[in-house]
């Protein structure tokens, strides 16, 4: 399952995480099962003593929680359940001993954003932009802001 949303690839010593999941019913949601993916590809990167960096890539074009079925209402009352894994992840990145960069492309947009400002760092492509679209719900960016 990992391999179908994470595909991991390690260049010289630096471990690349492609978020390559597209579930065709959901679109790019941001799921548990994404966020699970995601910190089990960290933990074997972090755990290889041959990787010194991590870059995740495939953040463009924004993920979703409308597609995962989260509506604004769940927002404000009990974490959901992607809510609760996606801060597990954002704790994984932010105790990580080696940098995590988030290389960025394209347009980006709510919870890619939340992943992005995760990570340690970020470089981002020309012609990459950013949307907070959840400002206009009076929504901040969560993860890791």
């Amino acid at each position: 399952m990992v391999e179908d949303l994470i595909a991991y690839g390690q260049d010289g010593d630096i471990a690349v995480l492609d978020i390559a999941g597209r579930d065709q019913s959901r679109g790019r949601a941001l799921t548990v099962a994404l966020c699970s993916a995601l910190e089990a590809a960290l933990h074997t990167a972090l755990q290889d003593e041959q990787v010194h960096a991590v870059v995740i890539m495939g953040i463009s074009h924004g993920f979703d929680l409308s597609t995962a079925g989260v509506q604004v209402a769940d927002l404000s009352s009990t974490p959901s359940p992607v809510s609760r894994q996606f801060a597990m992840l954002a704790d994984v990145i932010e105790a990580a001993q080696k940098p995590v960069i988030a290389a960025l492309q394209g347009p980006l947009r709510n919870e890619a954003i939340d992943l992005a400002l995760c990570a340690h760092g970020r470089v981002a492509q020309a012609g990459a932009s950013i949307t907070f679209s959840n400002l206009h719900l009076g929504l901040i960016p969560g993860g890791g802001a």
